[in-house]
C-alpha cells in the first residue's frame, strides 16, 4: 500500500514531533501583578486589578495581523491537525461552488478566497461533483473536458492565498456517476491529484451525507475510503454518518477522520444547543464501538443561512469554534449560505447572498474567532476534556449553575497544570471556586480581551458575570 511503501523507504512518519507543540501560559496584564508569590489577599481568594463590565458597544481590538502560513502536508498529531509549523486549530469554510467558480466566474471566486484568507480561514471545503435538481446553474461535471484543468487551477489559486482544500469527492453521485466502477476510477484520479500536491489538500472526504448522494451502500463507501488510503498519505474521511450509525460507517474502517454533521435544531429558549453538540459525539455509538472511531471534524455545523436552522450570532459562532476543540474535534468548518451555491438560483430563492462579504455579521464572527484563537493552545484538541461533573473540572460551582439553569453549559480542557474553561449562556451571576491554587484570566470571546484576572487559593471564589459567554484560561500551581 502507498502508506506502507512510504514508510518502508524511510520517509517521515505521520506523527508530528512532540517538540512542535507550543508552550501556553495565561497572560496577566494588570499593572498590579508583579508575578511575585501569592500575597495574603490573593490567598483569601481576592481578585487582582479592576473588574471590567462586559460592554457590547466596546470597539474591538484590531484582529491579529500575523496570519498563520501553511507548510507541508497536513497530518494528525494525536487528535489535532498539524503541518510543518506544528499543530493548529484548523478553521475551514464551506465553498461547494469552488470548481464551478474556477470554470465560470474565476474573478469573483478569487475575491471570495482573498476575503476568507484575510480573516484567518485555513481551508475551504469543495465539492468534486454536483448536479441534481436545484444545482442546474452550478453543475460540477467530472466528464467535462475543462474539469481537471479547472481543478489544477483552483489548487494553484488556493495556494496563492495560503489556503488548502478539503475535497468532498461525491455529491449527487446517483446522477453524476451512477456506476460503481466509474466511482472507483474517479477516486483513483483524486488520489493521483492529491499525491502530486499533498500539501494543498487537507482532507479527502468520500461523500457528502452519503445516504442522500448516491452512496447508500456503506460497504461500497468504506471500500472507496480504503482505496484512497492505499493510494495516498493525504488524510481521508468517509462521510457524515446518520446519527446513531457512526459505528456502521467508521468502526474498523481505514478512515483517518470522521466528518460529522451535528444536529442544528434548537428551540427559542436554548439557542446554545447546536453549539454544544460536539461534546456529545459519538453519543450512543460509543457503547457499541468504543475506541474504534476516528477523530471527528465539525464538518457542517449551524451557521449563517444554513438549512434546517440558521444562526449568524457572532458570539455563538465563536463559541462553536471553541467548543469544537474542547470536545477534541480536529477542525471546525464555517458553514454559511454564501458557500453553498455562491449566488445560484437555488440560493437566491432562499435569500442567501452570493459572496461571503455580503453575509451580515460574518466579519465580526471571523474576527472573533481569530482573536480568541490567538489566546488558546494550538493543540487544544489533545487536552483532556472534562464536563462540570468531572472531578478534573478545574472550578467548583458550575455544575450547580448548569443544574439550576444559571448557565446553558460549561466544558473544560486540561493539560498538566493548564486549563481552558468555556461558559455558555450565562443568564445570571455565578460564584465559582478554584479547586487548587490557581491563576485565571477571564476573557470576552469576541475580543479576546481580559475582563478580570484572579489569583486564588484552593477554595478561593470569584464571580462570573457580565456576558452571555466567557472563556477562562489559567493554570494551577
Amino acid at each position: 500500500m502507498w502508506r506502507r511503501l512510504r514508510l518502508a523507504i524511510g520517509l517521515p512518519l505521520l506523527a508530528a514531533a512532540a517538540g512542535s507543540q507550543l508552550a501556553f501560559r495565561p497572560v496577566f496584564t494588570d499593572s498590579g501583578d508583579s508575578r511575585s508569590p501569592l500575597s495574603a489577599s490573593a490567598r483569601t481568594g481576592s481578585s487582582i486589578g479592576q473588574r471590567e463590565r462586559w460592554n457590547t458597544d466596546r470597539q474591538p481590538a484590531n484582529p491579529p495581523t500575523n496570519r498563520r502560513t501553511s507548510a507541508g502536508r497536513v497530518k494528525l498529531d494525536g487528535r489535532a491537525l498539524a503541518d510543518g509549523h506544528g499543530p493548529f486549530m484548523a478553521l475551514g469554510a464551506t465553498l461547494f461552488w469552488a470548481i464551478w467558480g474556477e470554470q465560470h466566474d474565476a474573478e469573483r471566486l478569487d475575491k471570495n478566497l482573498e476575503w476568507l484568507a484575510a480573516r484567518g480561514v485555513d481551508y475551504v471545503r469543495i465539492l468534486g461533483m454536483v448536479g441534481a435538481e436545484g444545482w442546474d446553474d452550478r453543475r460540477i461535471d467530472p466528464s467535462s473536458a475543462t474539469y481537471w484543468p479547472a481543478v489544477d487551477r483552483l489548487l494553484d489559486r488556493l495556494a496563492r492565498h495560503g489556503l488548502r482544500a478539503q475535497v468532498t469527492i461525491f455529491a449527487d453521485a446517483q446522477v453524476m456517476m451512477p456506476e460503481p466502477k466509474h466511482r472507483m476510477a474517479f477516486v483513483d484520479l483524486w488520489a493521483d491529484r492529491a499525491n502530486r500536491q499533498p500539501e494543498r489538500i487537507v482532507l479527502l472526504e468520500v461523500a457528502n451525507e452519503h445516504w442522500k448522494n448516491g452512496l447508500e451502500d456503506v460497504q461500497e463507501m468504506r471500500a472507496l475510503g480504503r482505496r484512497l488510503t492505499e493510494r495516498t498519505e493525504v488524510l481521508v474521511a468517509l462521510s457524515a454518518p446518520r446519527w446513531g450509525q457512526a459505528c456502521d460507517v467508521y468502526a474498523g474502517s481505514a478512515a483517518d477522520l470522521a466528518t460529522v454533521h451535528y444536529d442544528r435544531s434548537f428551540d427559542a429558549g436554548n439557542p446554545w444547543r447546536p453549539v454544544l453538540q460536539p461534546w456529545d459525539w459519538p453519543g450512543e455509538d460509543n457503547g457499541r464501538c468504543r475506541g474504534r472511531l476516528p477523530v471527528a471534524v465539525n464538518n457542517e455545523p449551524i451557521g449563517p443561512q444554513s438549512s434546517v436552522k440558521e444562526d449568524d450570532d457572532p458570539l455563538r459562532l465563536v463559541m462553536a469554534y471553541v467548543t469544537t476543540f474542547l470536545a477534541q474535534n480536529a477542525a471546525y468548518v464555517l458553514h454559511a449560505g454564501a458557500g453553498i451555491r455562491g449566488g445560484g438560483q437555488g440560493d437566491r430563492a432562499r435569500g442567501r447572498p452570493a459572496n461571503f462579504w455580503e453575509t451580515p455579521r460574518l466579519e465580526t464572527a471571523l474576527a472573533g474567532i481569530e482573536r480568541i484563537r490567538a489566546h488558546l493552545p494550538p493543540n487544544l484538541a489533545n487536552w483532556a476534556r472534562h464536563d462540570v461533573s468531572s472531578p478534573g473540572f478545574p472550578l467548583e460551582g458550575l455544575a450547580r449553575a448548569v443544574e439550576d439553569g444559571s448557565v446553558a453549559g460549561s466544558y473544560a480542557a486540561v493539560s498538566g497544570d493548564r486549563f481552558v474553561v468555556a461558559v455558555f449562556g450565562l443568564r445570571r451571576s455565578v460564584t465559582v471556586a478554584a479547586r487548587g491554587l490557581s491563576e485565571i484570566d477571564v476573557r470576552e470571546p469576541l475580543t479576546g480581551t481580559i475582563t478580570a484576572t484572579h489569583r486564588l487559593s484552593a477554595g478561593g471564589t470569584f464571580e462570573l458575570s457580565g456576558g452571555d459567554a466567557l472563556v477562562l484560561t489559567g493554570s494551577r500551581r
